[in-house]
């Protein structure tokens, strides 16, 4: 399988197509039988959805083990999210797929700190694990902005 589109790029023009994301686990949910994970890559972030009724019994399975921060491949429906759980904070809040197979390609080990919390670790301590670092959103808006700069620079004097 090879990924359709990044995870942050998916809109409602995607709904009711067959889809392939890719990304790493950033959050886990388990509501009582259905299981939400927010699916993350460079470009953002997808919710999808493991639902016994539409996703394959090895899927479901390989859900509920899954680390946070392993790296996911999965294949199923885009679908509109239900009203009361649109997410207007993320551009993809009004969408969510709906896994039907999944592949994890990477499993990930116990990490020396969570990412998200990366404002509270020691800056040795991140510079030691920079590829983690990396994964904090404002730290890739700032390396995103720092590329733009350069590179209009680079055209000027060229």
């Amino acid at each position: 399988m090879k990924r359709t589109n990044y995870c942050g790029l998916f809109t409602e023009r995607d709904v009711g197509h067959e889809t392939t994301a890719c990304g790493w686990v950033e959050t886990k949910r388990d509501m009582g039988g259905v299981i939400f994970i927010d699916l993350a890559d460079r470009e953002g972030i997808l919710q999808i959805v493991f639902n016994p009724q539409y996703t394959a019994s090895e899927a479901f399975k390989l859900a509920e083990g899954i680390r946070l921060h392993s790296v996911l491949l999965v294949r199923g429906t885009l679908q509109l999210r239900e009203e009361e759980t649109v997410n207007p904070k993320i551009a993809t809040g009004t969408v969510e797929l709906r896994v039907t197979e999944a592949e994890l390609l990477s499993p990930c080990a116990p990490l020396p700190f969570d990412p998200s919390d990366a404002d509270h670790v020691r800056e040795d301590l991140r510079r030691a694990y920079r590829f983690l670092d990396l994964r904090r959103p404002a730290l890739r808006v700032a390396l995103r902005f720092r590329h733009r700069v350069t590179a209009a620079i680079r055209r000027f004097m060229d």
